[in-house]
């Protein structure tokens, strides 16, 4: 025996004259694994924009010239490793203190945005 429960939804539509039902049935371990999948997805999202959020407040202490004191520090520690691997593409020296356009912030920014893509439609796949 199958001890699976079921759901069935009916929706009702007129097509001219006629009323036409139209039955949906949904076992309710489909459901779960699509909340588990869904909530998932929220989780990547959620990690992806704190990231990319942390990388644009870099690129605009960058940009800005901050002094590599306190929190610029900590910011600039954080989002190193993600930066770090596009360093060298546009042939830029690294100065902290001095304004200058930082190509890899963006970089790291799509590139994070890229994988974003690849890892939920791997999840969705999995639904």
């Amino acid at each position: 025996m199958d001890n699976v429960s079921k759901t069935v939804k009916v929706e009702e539509e007129e097509v001219g004259d006629q009323t036409v039902q139209t039955k949906t049935v949904e076992s309710d371990s489909d459901n779960s694994g699509r909340q588990a999948a869904n909530k998932g997805i929220q989780i990547v999202y959620y990690l992806a924009g704190v990231l990319a959020l942390l990388i644009g407040i870099r690129f605009l202490l960058i940009l800005l010239g901050a002094r590599n004191t306190g929190i610029v520090n900590f910011v600039y520690q954080l989002t190193q490793p993600f930066v770090s691997p596009f360093y060298g593409i546009f042939g830029q020296t690294i100065a902290y203190g001095s304004s200058r356009l930082e190509f890899e912030s963006l970089l790291a920014v799509i590139f994070l945005g890229v994988i974003l893509v690849i890892v939920t439609g791997f999840i969705r796949l999995l639904k």
